[in-house]
């Protein structure tokens, strides 16, 4: 009688474990899954950023939406007013 009660009790135990055991696979499973989808939406994210910051469309973007020009000739003021245009200035 104590060997079927303690045979009955492993035999619960080893189900039970087997249960566990798949429970654990399906989580690792759903896991893996949600690993795969976030490293795909991660290299798409990467592409957008690498699009979105490419030097022509920042070009574009100035030049149609915000009507800036390139520079073609950099002209410094105080290179430009003659000397002592400063001191004339601020004693008037």
């Amino acid at each position: 009688m104590i060997f079927v009660a303690c045979l009955t009790v492993l035999a619960v135990g080893r189900v039970a474990l087997s249960f566990a055991v798949v429970q654990k696979s399906l989580q690792t499973g759903a896991v893996v899954r949600e690993e795969r989808r976030i490293s795909e939406q991660n290299g798409e994210l990467r592409e957008e950023v690498a699009r979105l910051s490419s030097t022509s469309r920042i070009r574009q973007i100035a030049e149609r939406e915000l009507g800036l020009v390139e520079a073609t000739h950099f002209a410094h003021p105080d290179a430009l007013l003659p000397a002592g245009a400063f001191e004339v200035a601020a004693t008037r």
